[in-house]
């Protein structure tokens, strides 16, 4: 189940990385101690925590937790509302060789 509410990860702290760092640095990453009783608290089934880092609208990093899960009654609901080829339909799209990119 989905939780819009933000819930931030204690105990991880995300930071802008220096300006001399190179350009596959993304940020950086510090993890306290008091994240373990975070982790406690919110690990899924699996053993895991699962969080998100965002950019606030003043441009800082920071960790949320990620609540997500896949619910059956969604995944059913957009199978049937998605499209479905209907073996009837005479109508084709034809595409010309030559507008390929190869």
């Amino acid at each position: 189940m989905e939780n819009n509410e933000k819930k931030f990860v204690d105990g991880v702290y995300v930071n802008t990385p220096n300006e001399n760092a190179p350009d596959f640095v993304i940020t950086d990453i510090s993890i306290g101690e008091n994240f373990l009783a975070f982790y406690k608290a919110n690990k899924n089934e699996k053993g895991y925590v699962k969080f998100q880092v965002l950019k606030s609208k003043e441009g800082k990093h920071y960790a949320k937790l990620n609540t997500w899960t896949p619910d059956s009654q969604n995944r059913s609901n957009s199978a049937q509302n998605s499209p479905v080829s209907d073996n009837n339909s005479k109508e084709v799209e034809t595409i010309n060789p030559e507008d390929l990119p190869f």
